[in-house]
């Protein structure tokens, strides 16, 4: 017979649902990484959970835990950045760097970062083939898009010139 399901780590939300966490609520929560600091953006994929760890003082990084793993791998060196927003394709991630002001890509597996734009990059989003992401300033503010997969020396495109986003999605038509 089935009992409380809105507790029972075996009975998590409905009889017979086992969960390997916490069950609150009728809800299973899983822990994946502690100790943090400051978490600012999180994008998931088919295998992997990406976050950027905005730690005091230049010391973050862009890290990456395999969906059903226990073990944090960590993309980028883990001092000099300050990650910020986060997103991915099948073969990089992306993200901002609010301490220097820049974007950057990194493959999936890790690696050395490449610089992509400067000018104190807000929003990201993976969409259509390409990169779009926002800009800050007054003089730079708006919309803008890299064509992907990234060439050296490319050149963004200028979509918008009106704000600063700071959350971008992206259907096969429009971005929002």
């Amino acid at each position: 017979s089935c009992v409380d399901t809105t507790s029972d780590p075996n009975n998590c939300g409905a009889c017979g649902s086992p969960c390997s966490g916490t069950c609150a609520h009728s809800r299973c929560t899983i822990t994946l990484a502690s100790n943090q600091g400051t978490l600012r953006g999180i994008a998931v994929d088919a295998d992997n959970v990406y976050w950027t760890n905005n730690g005091p003082s230049g010391v973050g990084g862009l890290l990456k835990l395999p969906i059903g793993g226990t073990q944090v791998i960590s993309l980028t060196p883990t001092n000099g950045f300050s990650p910020y927003s986060v997103a991915i394709d099948s073969t990089n991630v992306y993200w901002t760097d609010t301490n220097a002001g820049n974007l950057y890509q990194v493959p999936i597996t890790g690696g050395t970062p490449t610089l992509l734009a400067t000018g104190f990059p807000s929003a990201l989003v993976v969409g259509n083939g390409k990169l779009y992401y926002g800009l800050g300033g007054t003089s730079t503010a708006g919309i803008y898009a890299l064509t992907l997969p990234f060439t050296a020396g490319e050149t963004a495109t200028t979509l918008s010139i009106t704000g600063t986003p700071c959350s971008m999605v992206v259907d096969t038509k429009n971005i929002y």
